[in-house]
């Protein structure tokens, strides 16, 4: 059984956000009851065993990023984006009878429910107690289903599976950064009204020094 990453300050500086928020999503579902014996899964790329049954997986899933609502063609001051991620929990069990199987499986989905989205540290975006602050902004769709087959070397194991899939977003901003100092600036006037080919114009700089 695999536990849920302690995740420290400053995270941010090498995991996005998204991430760090499927960390917070595990961390969150572990700690409940009805988890805490399941076997924790973070990708399905390798095969799952009877014996680690019953299981629970929290997957990444495809991301959509697109401008902010104010800067719709993205291409105007600070870059930011309005993220959509979508976050696959997975919840596996052996399936010695369909209908009870079915049972188990939707209340696991209603414990998922009842576990991540009433959450006061989860979904809070005021001083959110997440790593480094991150919060989910929104939670706009979902889809469940159940699947069923079979697990093991040789497939012996009869299984049922809860899929949920569900759309968050929040958001980010991406401020330039400058590395440079305006040291000086030169200005060139001419006095408004007057034809700039006839009449002599003003040339200022200005010098400025740092003063730390």
């Amino acid at each position: 059984m695999n536990a849920a990453l302690r995740l420290p300050a400053g995270i941010t500086a090498t995991q996005s956000y998204t991430w760090v928020l499927r960390e917070t999503i595990i961390a969150t579902l572990v700690a409940a009851p009805p988890f805490q014996r399941f076997t924790l899964r973070r990708n399905d790329q390798k095969r799952i065993e009877a014996s680690q049954l019953p299981v629970l997986g929290v997957y990444l899933l495809p991301e959509r990023m697109t401008p902010e609502a104010n800067n719709p063609l993205g291409n105007e001051g600070m870059i930011s984006f309005f993220h959509n991620f979508q976050i696959g929990i997975s919840v596996i069990i052996a399936n010695n009878d369909p209908d009870v199987a079915e049972q188990k499986l939707d209340a696991a989905f209603w414990a998922i429910m009842n576990t991540l989205w009433p959450s006061q540290n989860l979904m809070r975006m005021t001083h959110s107690p997440n790593p480094d602050g991150v919060a989910i902004e929104g939670v706009v769709g979902g889809v469940r289903r159940m699947v069923y087959g079979t697990v093991g070397k040789n497939n012996e194991t009869p299984v049922a599976e809860l899929q949920y899939e569900v759309n968050c977003t929040y958001r980010s901003d991406w401020p330039p950064i400058i590395t440079g100092t305006l040291n000086e600036i030169m200005v060139t006037v001419i006095p408004d009204g007057f034809d700039p080919t006839k009449t002599q114009t003003v040339t200022v700089e200005y010098e400025f020094t740092s003063s730390g």
